[in-house]
């Protein structure tokens, strides 16, 4: 498997900018800059940021667009799958039974998405579950979107908990993902370290690969240890991708001081 590198749109652009970016606010003029990065005129960007207000993505400021919405949910997902939040694991599962009647495709979507970015594996349809090894009480507004859909339960497996992580999540999609990236931001960041690392050229493909890691750490299943597959990458891949990310960071912010 290969690392999917999405086209990149003036949504995308946007999305992306302020999902990376802490808070998740900037002016429209440098979302309009970094769209130069992608050949997107302003035109398209501010056509793209009303859109986005519209829809309840971003929220317009004093100082410029904010995400908010179901973005910056996404948000909260990669900043978690990034921090690794992870705790002493007691062998105990938590499950999760979907108990609301079949309604809308949309409506089922929702519930999926919240379940997904809970870090839940789907074991059948409306059963999902995954080691109780982080806060029960983490992405509250995410849990109250399924309070009165679902019902949630603790547990413990009798067959192996190693058999059933891979049931839940393919493990080996991932680790081959994370692998791939490491060995790309990892190349970035050597030249970025180097005499080219004030080329402006670097931010384009930098960007891209940026936004691949985070996309990636949304889907990371934050094993216990105990559960991990032998070689598993996701700490290494958080180590390299922060190195990157400082050096990206200093890059990116010279570049839109520029303006």
């Amino acid at each position: 498997m290969t690392v999917v590198r999405r086209p990149l749109t003036a949504r995308g652009v946007i999305a992306s900018t302020l999902i990376g970016t802490s808070p998740p606010l900037l002016s429209a003029r440098r979302l309009v800059r970094v769209g130069e990065l992608f050949g997107i005129n302003a035109g398209t960007i501010r056509v793209a940021l009303s859109r986005m207000q519209a829809a309840g993505e971003v929220a317009k400021r004093e100082r410029g667009y904010e995400l908010v919405g179901d973005l910056l949910k996404r948000r909260d997902a990669q900043t978690e799958g990034r921090a690794a939040p992870v705790t002493r694991w007691d062998n105990t599962w938590e499950m999760v039974a979907v108990t609301a009647a079949a309604g809308s495709s949309s409506a089922r979507s929702k519930t999926r998405r919240s379940l997904t970015r809970l870090r839940l594996g789907e074991l059948r349809e409306g059963l999902w579950m995954r080691p109780a090894n982080l806060d029960p009480d983490r992405s509250a507004s995410v849990r109250s979107e399924i309070a009165g859909s679902t019902a949630s339960f603790s547990g413990h497996p009798e067959d192996d908990p190693r058999a059933l992580a891979t049931q839940l999540w393919d493990l080996d999609a991932w680790s081959q993902d994370a692998s791939e990236l490491i060995a790309s931001i990892a190349k970035l960041s050597t030249t970025l370290g180097s005499s080219a690392g004030d080329d402006p050229d670097l931010l384009g493909p930098g960007f891209v690969e940026s936004a691949a890691v985070l996309r990636l750490f949304t889907s990371d299943p934050l094993l216990p240890v105990e559960l991990e597959p032998a070689e598993w990458p996701a700490a290494e891949l958080r180590s390299v991708y922060n190195d990157f990310d400082a050096a990206y960071r200093r890059l990116l912010l010279r570049w839109l001081e520029a303006l």
